[in-house]
């Protein structure tokens, strides 16, 4: 049976144990409203390859929230590139 403990980005790590669940998954739009830009701009990061934790499915873009919000904390500092244009 499952934890029942809070996931964490860390859990992504080699470690994670559960899969991803729904949850887990953010839109387009759910992180264009997150970050207080444009959906558009968002197609345009992750073109750019300048969004953590995003993945193209076709057309469709689907963004790992936990990696999203490690990045947005300052958890990975190789993600500087990008985290200078949010600021």
């Amino acid at each position: 049976m499952a934890s029942a403990e809070p996931r964490t980005p860390r859990d992504l790590g080699r470690g994670r144990t559960s899969p991803l669940t729904r949850g887990d998954v953010l839109s387009a739009a759910e992180v264009a409203a997150l970050l207080g830009c444009s959906r558009r701009h968002v197609y345009h990061l992750v073109d750019r390859d300048q969004l953590p934790g995003a993945r193209r499915l076709g057309h469709r873009v689907l963004i790992v929230r936990p990696v999203l919000e490690a990045w947005l904390l300052g958890g990975d500092p190789g993600l500087s590139a990008l985290s200078r244009q949010v600021r």
